[in-house]
């Protein structure tokens, strides 16, 4: 049997969160050994990157480059040394607001094709680069109107087939996917990867072209996201409202056909929501209610308000109630890189004190959900965000499911999307 490849990833936070999003089995490895060289906010030509890459790049089959926004580390601008003599030897990390001018990100983006052309010189075929972040900023100027918009587009310094002309082959061609529609692929406005995002890149990986990648994870998406709802969900009417991040995010995931809801679910904004409960099977309330720094009369006013809020949506307290806010609070206080920045004052947290309060209504217990499984579940950074993994965990908490049917289904789903590429080629 073909041992696996070896692939160096190199990148910035984009690398990061998907070495994370691995740790805390929000997504699978790839069958590929990876070995994953970058840092948050960080240029591609750092040298902490290019320490790592030169101890490494003889012991892989492959560096991917997964570039992230070419204006990190711009503050290198006003740094003498580079003034004098453009040595970039330094710590340069972020990107200085100020600092950005069409002049200046031209500096910046020379810069990283500088180094680019180093890499493509000195690994040759053994180099593969994707201009990420470059191809969802275009993607959205171009849906926006921004820069002229489809038919007229011209950004004053990056324009996304001029950043991939100059290394042919070696970077992935992503042109074609600024004319579909690829929001699901992205968690935010830094091109960070969502799941779908993630299984686009594993068939990269792969070996698939842009397109045929995009094609792919569409279909499979498809055809495998019943198993984020248990079985038999399609019998039910549910209706989904809220005013949480999990809401909002639920709500932007089936505008952009992130996946499909079974057919008689449906998701409505609170102040469109009709919540007659005859009409429904279930009535699920996603609460945006979370603390910080309150006291117990403040934290009690705001109980009574959210009591108020869910009494407006029903007159017989036949509302179920999810508290995502607080309990995904609490659950990204405990990563080490937040320190327990979220937690309120009360040491244990709050959310198993609201999700007491409640009473009549019905509430869907997150707290019991261990950190282990829980960790997965909420997205990295600060966004608060449910991951396709956690919203497996909601859909199911919905319909009374045990969290370990619920975490099965979606391994099992998520191990077929994001991996089945590498099965293919076998």
């Amino acid at each position: 049997m073909q041992a696996a490849k070896k692939i160096a990833v190199v990148g910035s936070s984009h690398v990061t969160w998907w070495e994370l999003a691995i740790e805390r089995r929000q997504i699978p490895q790839p069958l590929p050994a990876i070995v994953f060289i970058g840092r948050s906010a960080m240029p591609i030509w750092a040298d902490y990157i290019q320490a790592k890459l030169a101890a490494i790049e003889d012991q892989v089959d492959e560096v991917f480059v997964f570039l992230g926004d070419l204006r990190f580390g711009n503050k290198i601008l006003t740094d003498g040394e580079f003034i004098r003599t453009g040595a970039t030897s330094g710590s340069f990390l972020y990107i200085d607001k100020d600092l950005i001018s069409d002049a200046n990100d031209k500096i910046m983006l020379g810069l990283t094709l500088s180094y680019l052309q180093q890499l493509s010189a000195r690994l040759g075929p053994k180099l593969r680069i994707l201009f990420w972040s470059s191809t969802f900023r275009e993607y959205y100027n171009l849906e926006t109107g921004r820069y002229g918009g489809r038919g007229n587009y011209r950004h004053p310094v990056w324009n996304l087939a001029e950043l991939i002309a100059p290394f042919g082959s070696t970077a992935i061609d992503t042109t074609a996917l600024t004319a579909l529609p690829i929001d699901s692929y992205f968690l935010d406005g830094n091109g960070h990867c969502t799941s779908k995002g993630y299984a686009f890149i594993y068939r990269l990986l792969a070996g698939q072209q842009a397109v045929a990648a995009y094609q792919s994870v569409c279909a499979d998406f498809a055809s495998w996201s019943h198993l984020l709802f248990p079985s038999g969900a399609e019998r039910y009417k549910v209706n989904i409202t809220g005013a949480s991040i999990a809401f909002k995010t639920l709500l932007k995931a089936v505008r952009t056909d992130y996946f499909k809801l079974p057919a008689q679910w449906a998701v409505n904004e609170v102040k469109t929501c009709k919540t007659v409960e005859d009409s429904y099977d279930v009535v699920v309330y996603l609460s945006g209610l979370h603390f910080q720094d309150e006291d117990q009369v403040q934290i009690h006013a705001k109980i009574a308000e959210e009591k108020a809020n869910l009494q407006r949506l029903s007159s017989g307290g036949s509302l179920c109630v999810i508290f995502w806010d607080q309990w995904a609070r609490e659950i990204v206080a405990q990563r080490p890189e937040y320190r327990q920045q979220f937690l309120p004052k009360h040491p244990d947290g709050r959310v198993r004190q609201i999700e007491q309060a409640f009473a009549p209504y019905e509430v869907k217990p997150l707290s019991l959900i261990s950190f282990v499984d829980a960790d997965g579940m909420v997205e990295c950074g600060s966004s608060f965000e449910p991951t396709t993994k956690g919203f497996a965990a909601l859909f199911h908490l919905i319909m009374a499911e045990d969290m370990v049917t619920a975490f099965a289904c979606y391994h099992k789903m998520a191990g077929y999307c994001l991996n089945q590429a590498y099965d293919a080629n076998a």
